[in-house]
């Protein structure tokens, strides 16, 4: 029992030399804009439109770190560098467009016709440049759901012939 004892203890002093010998892992710190954690360099607001569709009112049931996130995703339109936009808190993805010299990338369509539609009307705020192609990081739903609204019923029906046979995943989209 005193063997066992010891083993525990030691294995406990070890664990803490470990824990206390690890460096700090660094501290988010909100952005003075409210809307995410760490340096605005590079990001500009483009448009906020006062509306958070992921936090309505505190609920016990709710983790409070999860709450405090929440209340940082409020709608709005950022520029991301030079030519990338990102529409954040529109959908429960963050769709981005890249403008190009005749034409549009969309990145992630969200996951409904609604919330796709919102994204791409702020969009338009920043060009009315045609959207040439869709660009899908993975196929769940929440990342492809939205894509009648980027796109024509026409380039929509084209579309499924961009499917692989075997899988079923995604292979390319070009618009137009």
């Amino acid at each position: 029992m005193r063997t066992e004892n010891t083993r525990l203890t030691l294995s406990l002093l070890a664990l803490l030399v470990v824990v206390s010998t690890r460096p700090a892992a660094p501290q988010l710190v909100a952005n003075p804009s409210n809307l995410w954690y760490g340096p605005e360099e590079g990001i500009e607001i483009i448009s906020r439109t006062g509306v958070n569709l992921a936090y309505t009112e505190e609920d016990p049931k709710i983790d409070p770190v999860m709450t405090i996130h929440a209340r940082k995703m409020d709608q709005a339109l950022l520029k991301i560098g030079g030519r990338s936009y990102l529409a954040y808190g529109y959908a429960m993805t963050s769709p981005m467009m890249v403008v190009g010299d005749d034409g549009l990338i969309i990145i992630d369509p969200p996951e409904s016709l609604e919330a796709g539609e919102e994204t791409m009307e702020a969009f338009r705020t920043v060009t009315d440049l045609p959207v040439r192609a869709i660009v899908y990081t993975h196929n769940h739903f929440d990342h492809v759901a939205a894509v009648k609204a980027f796109t024509s019923e026409e380039d929509f029906q084209r579309f499924f012939s961009y499917f692989d046979p075997l899988s079923r995943e995604p292979i390319a989209l070009t618009v137009r």
